[in-house]
């Protein structure tokens, strides 16, 4: 009966420890798990890249040898020679003071951000917001730059985001437990329990996403600079700059060189599809010369000769006389119409024969 005991406590014994190395086993299976890198959004954009992040600092983008500008800011930037505006959600490079050169445009938004290369200027966003379908909301942008003509990153600039996790547990206990119980009784109990666990799981997470935004029009930069002149006495010579095509395809700004009357040079940034008008005086009893030049655009030159004096003539007034009113001339006699001329005849006939016979009738009155 002793030996039945002994033979039941070992069994007992041998089995908890196959469980025990079983709980292990899943315990260990269980645990072994990997989380797989967050995946960045689109970036909604073919020219940036989208990564995750907060990032605010240039050296935090691989270029701490650059100045940045901009920072935390989610406003526009105007000063030092350069010209940002940011409506919120487009972020637009307008003016690049002479000297420096751009590497790197940061725009963050979401729980993410742009990089963009050197040649982006325009039309910069954050990623796209959720599922939206459209740019989030400018936290903040800044721009890396140095000085021109020093080694810049490639303008195909890009963060590549793939996680990839593999996880492989291979856990082969073996538990071999074999009790032989002899008793002088005869009676014999060789139980043999053979354990054999070989749980092996693999996981392997490689998640890729990519996202690619394909534009109505190959994104590469496209101007159309032009120049008009117009004079005039009071605004002098207007010279219209122009970045515009008529079938809207312009999308970089252009910078024009302007030289003024005075020998004065100025540089002139135009945006895309936009005019600048740019007016000179010129003054009197002298010749202005106004010359523009651009990119793509040879050199156009306006002269100008001022005259614009106004000499008042001397006014002359002649004496007024009065006209001498004549009479009419009377060729005939009111009411009859007998003619003037006839009648004075006629009546000198009578006159001189009522005469003669005056004479006569006093004669014979002498006589008698």
């Amino acid at each position: 009966m002793a030996t039945q005991r002994t033979w039941v406590a070992r069994t007992a014994t041998a089995f908890a420890l196959v469980m025990a190395a079983g709980g292990a086993l899943i315990v260990e299976v269980g645990g072994a798990s990997a989380d797989p890198s967050k995946t960045p959004p689109p970036s909604g954009d073919v020219r940036a890249t989208s990564v995750i992040g907060n990032e605010t600092t240039c050296a935090g983008v691989g270029l701490p040898g650059d100045t940045q500008i901009g920072g935390d800011n989610s406003a526009g930037y105007n000063q030092d020679g350069w010209l940002v505006t940011n409506d919120g959600t487009f972020v637009n490079i307008v003016t690049i003071p002479s000297g420096v050169q751009i590497d790197a445009t940061i725009v963050k938004g979401t729980d993410a951000y742009n990089v963009y290369p050197p040649t982006a200027l325009t039309q910069l966003h954050a990623p796209i917001a959720g599922n939206s379908g459209g740019p989030a909301t400018v936290s903040h942008w800044f721009i890396c730059a140095g000085a021109a003509g020093s080694p810049s990153p490639s303008d195909s600039t890009s963060a590549s985001v793939s996680p990839s996790s593999s996880t492989s547990t291979s856990v082969s206990p073996s538990s071999s437990t074999s009790t032989s119980v002899s008793p002088t009784d005869s009676t014999s109990v060789s139980p043999t329990e053979s354990t054999s666990v070989s749980p092996t799981e693999s996981t392997s997470v490689s998640p890729t996403e990519s996202t690619s935004v394909l534009p109505t029009e190959t994104e590469r930069p496209l101007t159309d600079p032009a120049v008009t002149f117009s004079t005039a006495c009071k605004t002098g010579i207007t010279a219209l700059l122009s970045n515009m095509n008529a079938d809207n395809t312009t999308n970089t700004p252009v910078t024009f060189t302007v030289t003024g009357p005075d020998g004065t040079v100025q540089t002139v940034t135009v945006l895309a599809d936009h005019i600048v008008k740019v007016k000179f005086p010129v003054k009197e009893d002298t010749t202005g010369v106004v010359s523009v030049q651009a990119p793509g655009l040879a050199k156009h030159t306006k002269s100008y000769v001022k005259n614009c004096t106004t000499v008042l003539g001397e006014k002359v007034t002649k004496p007024v006389t009065k006209p001498v009113v004549q009479g009419e001339k009377t060729t005939k006699l009111p009411f009859t119409g007998w003619p003037v001329a006839t009648a004075v005849r006629d009546a000198g006939i009578a006159l001189a024969a009522g005469l003669m016979l005056l004479l006569v009738a006093a004669r014979r009155r002498r006589q008698s």
